[in-house]
């Protein structure tokens, strides 16, 4: 792999012949297990598929009658959720037994997140709620969160459990305590928020939107940054498992890495669809997409080990460059 920095200080990943070269696997949505040795997958035919790291598939399971939305690992590795694009939200074991069924006529689930001690799970509701229901054995009624005024997209959990995020049709992200009460509402986006997410220290939470921004916040509502994208709508971000990187998927296809002071660190170029997933492995060495039809990739980033590499060839090439300045990328502290 190659890291090639420009004098716009963006870094784009490529093998050494000029190539990218990701794993491809099949899917719609992603996830991957808390040690990142496994990835499930949701396809189109609402099955569940589980691959080992290196692009082998380890067990398929049919979940569903439509296709699947999202898919996510517990923490504890136990339990698999899923939602199909009729609304139903599914809990699994890792043998593809159905575990409990979370369904309402008169409601769709558009998002989930697992509390960290995954006793908990949270739903994003087209009913404008945000639900949080107890795993128990018996599901017990759950929790309901009511002050967004459309749908709600993406409902998330702070690192120590104790609150939870939601973003929405209506522009807003809010966060709730466990108890229903609503603690904060960020204002600032101008359309349909899609995704939020926590830093790993729960000191700052990410918004993608389909204004064409991706906007980093501060716990206490202030804005800290504003990355753009001025053709094309985000429809993920998240933080790298060190906080020290974010990465949004978009729908043009492509897959960005950003440091928090905004500069564009990586841009990976998928199959210029829609991209309906994007996240880090729990090392942070392995970005995982799912893009429209039915496409999942891995692509390796370990970027320490992209720079070690890269950094002799920058120099060679910078040196018959008579125009070119080497950036400060190689320098090390």
């Amino acid at each position: 792999m190659i890291a090639l920095a420009s004098t716009d200080q963006s870094v784009h990943i490529w093998s050494r012949n000029g190539m990218a070269s990701p794993t491809s696997l099949r899917g719609t949505s992603l996830s991957f297990s808390p040690n990142g040795q496994v990835i499930v997958s949701g396809t189109e035919d609402g099955t569940v598929k589980l691959w080992h790291r290196n692009g082998k598939l380890w067990r398929t399971f049919k979940a569903h009658n439509q296709r699947i939305l999202r898919v996510k690992f517990s923490p504890d590795s136990k339990t698999i959720a899923s939602i199909s694009k009729d609304g139903v939200l599914k809990l699994w074991n890792l043998k593809g037994q159905l575990i409990n069924t979370i369904k309402d006529k008169k409601n769709r689930v558009l998002g989930m997140s697992f509390s960290p001690d995954s006793k908990k799970i949270a739903s994003a509701n087209s009913d404008k709620t945000v639900k949080l229901w107890e795993l128990d054995s018996k599901l017990t009624l759950p929790k309901i969160m009511l002050d967004h005024n459309k749908e709600v997209r993406s409902v998330n959990f702070s690192p120590d459990g104790n609150t939870i995020a939601s973003a929405s049709d209506d522009r807003t992200v809010k966060l709730w305590s466990l108890d229903g009460k609503l603690r904060k509402t960020f204002l600032g986006h101008e359309k349909a928020v899609l995704d939020v997410n926590f830093s790993p220290n729960g000191k700052m939470i990410v918004t993608a939107s389909s204004d064409k921004t991706v906007r980093i916040w501060d716990i206490n509502r202030k804005l800290l940054k504003i990355l753009k994208d001025e053709k094309n709508n985000f429809s993920k971000a998240n933080f790298s498992p060190s906080g020290q990187n974010l990465i949004s998927g978009s729908s043009d296809g492509t897959i960005k890495v950003w440091s928090l002071d905004g500069s564009l660190l990586g841009t990976l170029q998928g199959d210029k669809t829609y991209v309906f997933d994007v996240s880090f492995s729990n090392d942070g060495k392995t970005i995982g997409s799912a893009s429209y039809p039915e496409k999942v990739i891995l692509w390796n980033f370990d970027l320490d080990d992209l720079l070690s590499h890269s950094c002799s060839w920058l120099r060679d090439y910078l040196g018959n460059k008579s125009s070119a300045n080497q950036t400060n990328i190689c320098h090390q502290n």
